[in-house]
C-alpha cells in the first residue's frame, strides 16, 4: 500500500486528472499545515477576545488608548503598534521581528508530500513497511518530474531536500532513493525528448528550406530546455557539494557525516559515480595516514581524528558497491586493504614504532575526561573478558575504555574484514537493513537495477576531494581542538561534540528484557541505534529564535527518539526488541560525560528529556530507575564531576515525580550496611 497524501481543494497539478490545465484552479484554497511536525513552531498564547479587542486595542482607552470614552491617552494607542505621535513604535529591548518564510503554493505542497513520506513518528504500521515506503517513493518521484515544479522552483525545492539530507538521519536512505528515482525519470524524459528533437530536425520529403530552418530552430530550443531540466544533477553537484564543504569549514562533523552518508546512499542506488566517492574516501585516508608516519607524535591532531571518524562512518554505508567492484577493480581492493590496515593500527592491533599507533580514549581511567577514577567493576580473574560488561558492544576491552570514535572504527574494521574474507558486506545481516537499504525492495529495485544514462558526480568544477581536505584542515585550531585536561572547576571546557563515551549499563543479567535485546541484536544494531539517537538529539533540540519564540520542543524530541525503534524488525516470534534500554543507556552516557554534554545550553535539557520520556512511554520509567540504580552502585568510583551531575538529575527527577522511586528500600538497606561497616 502506497502512502496517501491529502491534497488541498483546488490542487489538481498533483492529481491524475490534472491534464485539463497546467495552472491551479481559481477555487478557494483550503488551509494546509505546510510545516511538518519536526519543523513546527508552537504559536504564542493569545489573550482572550475581550482583552484583545478592548483592553489592548485602544478602543476604550484601558491602557492609554485613543479617543474612546475614558481613554487616558491620545493618538492611536500605546499598544496598537504606534506611539502617541502616530509614528511606528520601536519594539521593546531591540527585539528583532520574526521573518516568516512564505513559500509558493506548489513548493509548500511538495514540502508537505516529502514530509509525509519521511515523518516516521506519524506513519502507520502499514505505510512504515519497507515495500510501502519504496512504492511511495517511486510514485512521488514520477509525480515530481511529471508536474514540473522542480524546474520552476529549483532553489526552493532544493532547500527542502538539503534540509532532509542535513538533519534527518533515519530518513536519509529513503530521501536519497527518492532523488535517485527522480534522476532516472529525468534521464528517461530527456531520452524521449531527444528522440522527438531528432524527428523534428529531419525535414519532410519535398519540404522547402524555410521549413527545415524552422525545424532546426525548434530542435535547438528543445535541446536548451532539456539541459535546464536536470534538477537532480544540480542538486548534487551544487547544493550537496556546497553544504558538505560549508559543514566541514564550520566544524559541523555530524552534519558532514550525514551528507557523506547521502552520497554513499546515492552510490548504492547506482546514481552517483562510485569512483567519485572512492576519491573522497582516499582523501580522508591520506589525511589520517599522514600523522601516522610522524616520528615522536604521541597523539593525533584534531583534523586527523575528525577525518578518521568521517572515514569510518562513511565506509560502512558503501560496503556493498565496494565489495562488488573489488572483484574486478584492483584500486577498490587496494583501498579495502589500506582501510583494514589503518583501522587495525588505530585500534592497537598493529603496533608501530613511529607516529601514534593507537587512538586513546579520553574517557578511560586516568584520561583527560575520565568518567571513573578507578575501575567500577574489577575484572574477574576466572573470566578473561571481565565481569563488567558481560556483553562487549564493539570488541573492545571491558570497562569504560571506548567512545563513539573507537566503536565506529571497530565496526568498520569488522565490516571491511568480512567483505574481504567472505565477499559479503557485514551490513546485510543488520536487523534494520530493510529500512537502511530501501533500494533493494520492490518496486524500487526494478527501477534502479540499471544505470542511468548519466551518472551524478562532483566532477564539475575543482577537485572535490582536495577541496574537502582543505576545508577540513584550514579551520582555526580553537574550533576543533581536543579538550584540555579535565578540570572539575571548569566543566565547560571545549570538547568535540560528536565524541561521547560508551558505557555498558545493562547486560544479560540485568533484566529479562535487556537480555533479550542483547541476544537478538548484533553489535552493528546497537551501534546504529546509538548513532541515530545522537543525531536526533543534535538536530532536533529545541531552539529559541531571535524574537523569543521556540522552534521544536522537548516533547517533539522525545517522540522522534522513540520512533527510532520502528526501524528495527521484531524478533522471529514478533516480540519487541526493547530498544528503550539502548535509549536510556545513551542518555545516561551523556549525563555522565565530562565536560557536560550540552543539549539545551545545559544538562537541564537532558533532565527534562528523561522526565518527558517517562511520561510519554510507559516502558521507559522502569528502565530509567534500573539505570539509576546501576549508576548508584558505581557512584564511589565515579569522577566527582560525573556523580554531581547524577545527583542533580536525581533531585530534579524526584522533585517532579513526587519522590516516587522503586529502590528506596534497597538503598536503605545499603545505607544500613554501610553504617554498620563503619
Amino acid at each position: 500500500m502506497s502512502l496517501q497524501v491529502n491534497l488541498p481543494h483546488g490542487e489538481d497539478r498533483y492529481r491524475d486528472d490534472r491534464h485539463a490545465s497546467r495552472n491551479y484552479d481559481s477555487r478557494e484554497q483550503r488551509t494546509v499545515n505546510l510545516v511538518p511536525n519536526s519543523f513546527s513552531t508552537p504559536q504564542l498564547i493569545q489573550p482572550n477576545a475581550r482583552l484583545e479587542t478592548e483592553r489592548y486595542s485602544g478602543n476604550r482607552g484601558g491602557w492609554r488608548g485613543s479617543g474612546g470614552s475614558g481613554g487616558r491617552g491620545r493618538g492611536r494607542g500605546r499598544y496598537g503598534g504606534y506611539d502617541n505621535s502616530g509614528e511606528k513604535k520601536k519594539r521593546p529591548g531591540g527585539m528583532v521581528p520574526r521573518k516568516v518564510e512564505e513559500l509558493p503554493k506548489s513548493v509548500a505542497l511538495a514540502k508537505q508530500i516529502i514530509t509525509t513520506l519521511v515523518d516516521y513518528s506519524n506513519l502507520s504500521e502499514e505505510d512504515m513497511q519497507p515495500d510501502a515506503l519504496a512504492s511511495s517513493a517511486v510514485n512521488i518521484a514520477a509525480l515530481f518530474v511529471t508536474v514540473g515544479d522542480l524546474y520552476e522552483y529549483p532553489a526552493e525545492i532544493s532547500k527542502v531536500f538539503m534540509q532532509c539530507f542535513s538533519t534527518l538521519s533515519m530518513q536519509i536512505p529513503v530521501v536519497a532513493m527518492l532523488v535517485a528515482l527522480m534522476h532516472r525519470n529525468e534521464c528517461d524524459a530527456e531520452r524521449e525528448q531527444l528522440q522527438q528533437e531528432t524527428q523534428i530536425a529531419q525535414p519532410a520529403e519535398g519540404g522547402d528550406n524555410a521549413e527545415a530552418a524552422q525545424r532546426s530552430e525548434m530542435a535547438v530550443e528543445a535541446s536548451a530546455s532539456t539541459v535546464t531540466k536536470r534538477f537532480c544533477e544540480r542538486l548534487v553537484n551544487e547544493q550537496l557539494r556546497s553544504h558538505l564543504l560549508a559543514a566541514l569549514k564550520a566544524g559541523e562533523i555530524l552534519r558532514a557525516r550525514l551528507l557523506l552518508r547521502t552520497v554513499a546512499c546515492l552510490v548504492c542506488c547506482r546514481s552517483f559515480r562510485l569512483s567519485g566517492f572512492i576519491s573522497l574516501l582516499a582523501a580522508l585516508l591520506r589525511t589520517v595516514s599522514a600523522p601516522l608516519e610522524v616520528s615522536g607524535l604521541s597523539s593525533p591532531p584534531p583534523r586527523a581524528v575528525e577525518a578518521l571518524f568521517l572515514l569510518a562512518s562513511s565506509v560502512q554505508w558503501v560496503m556493498g558497491p565496494l565489495t562488488e567492484a573489488a572483484e574486478n577493480d584492483p584500486h577498490c581492493e587496494q583501498l579495502l586493504a589500506a582501510l583494514e590496515t589503518l583501522f587495525a593500527r588505530v585500534q592497537g592491533e598493529e603496533a608501530e614504532e613511529t607516529g601514534w599507533a593507537q587512538q586513546a580514549c579520553p574517557f578511560r581511567v586516568g584520561g583527560p575526561h575520565m568518567v571513573f577514577h578507578s575501575p567500577p567493576f574489577p575484572a574477574d580473574p576466572s573470566a578473561p573478558t571481565g565481569s563488567y560488561p558481560s556483553v562487549d558492544p564493539c570488541g573492545l576491552p571491558p570497562g569504560v575504555a571506548q567512545d563513539s570514535l573507537l566503536e565506529t572504527v571497530a565496526l568498520a574494521l569488522k565490516m571491511v574484514r568480512s567483505a574481504r574474507s567472505v565477499g559479503a558486506p557485514f551490513l546485510v545481516t543488520h536487523r534494520a537493513a530493510q529500512h537502511l537499504q530501501p533500494w533493494t525492495r520492490s518496486p524500487a529495485r526494478e527501477a534502479l537495477e540499471t544505470e542511468p544514462a548519466r551518472m551524478m558526480s562532483f566532477d564539475d568544477g575543482p577537485d572535490m576531494a582536495e577541496e574537502m581536505v582543505r576545508a577540513l584542515c584550514e579551520r582555526s585550531p580553537a574550533s576543533t581542538a581536543l579538550a584540555q585536561p579535565h578540570n572539575p572547576a571548569s566543566p565547560q571546557a571545549p570538547f568535540l561534540p560528536w565524541l561521547t563515551p560508551r558505557l555498558c549499563l545493562f547486560d544479560q543479567d540485568t533484566s529479562p528484557e535487556a537480555g533479550l535485546l542483547l541476544a537478538r541484536t548484533s553489535p552493528l544494531d546497537r551501534h546504529l541505534a546509538h548513532t541515530l539517537y545522537c543525531d536526533t538529539l543534535t538536530f532536533f533540540q529545541p531552539l529559541v529564535n531571535e524574537d523569543g519564540t521556540r522552534t521544536g520542543s522537548v516533547e517533539l524530541l522525545a517522540r522522534h527518539l522513540l520512533s527510532v525503534s520502528r526501524l528495527f524488525a521484531a524478533g522471529a516470534e514478533g516480540e519487541p526488541l526493547h530498544l528503550e534500554y539502548l535509549l536510556v543507556e545513551h542518555l545516561f552516557q551523556l549525563l555522565l560525560q565530562p565536560p557536560a554534554q550540552l543539549l539545551v545550553a545545559s544538562h537541564a535539557g537532558l533532565f527534562k528529556l528523561l522526565l518527558v520520556l517517562c511520561r510519554t512511554d510507559p516502558l521507559v520509567p522502569p528502565v530509567v530507575a534500573l539505570a539509576a540504580n546501576i549508576a548508584f552502585q558505581m557512584a564511589p568510583d565515579l569522577d566527582p564531576c560525573c556523580w554531581r551531575e547524577l545527583a542533580r538529575w536525581f533531585s530534579f527527577h524526584l522533585t517532579n515525580t513526587k519522590l516516587s522511586w522503586p529502590y528506596w528500600d534497597f538503598w536503605l538497606d545499603e545505607l544500613a550496611e554501610a553504617r554498620a561497616g563503619s
